[in-house]
């Protein structure tokens, strides 16, 4: 692939797109990981991770929003909580 190519302005992918993309690619990752050496694999592991902190961290802000819309985040509701899980975890 030329510079030229790799520097054109080209439309952005669909989303249906790029899901037929990363699914390609993961394929070809699973595929080729026993010949990839120590520092592709340490790139793909840290790649990964990073994406699945992003992941989960969406998921635990969604909840907490939809929790606080809830009335659960307030500071009796969280008090009543800490006292619930202290009772069945008691400090030794």
């Amino acid at each position: 692939m030329s510079v030229a190519e790799l520097t054109t302005k080209k439309p952005p992918l669909k989303p249906e797109e790029k899901r037929a993309l990363v699914r390609s690619k993961f394929a070809e990752l699973a595929s080729s990981a026993d010949t990839l050496t120590d520092e592709e694999i340490e790139s793909a592991h840290k790649a990964l991770m990073e994406f699945e902190l992003r992941r989960l961290l969406k998921v635990m802000s969604d909840g907490a929003e939809d929790d606080e819309r809830a009335g659960l985040l307030e500071p009796v509701e969280v008090e009543a909580a800490i006292k619930e899980f202290r009772a069945r975890h008691p400090y030794r």
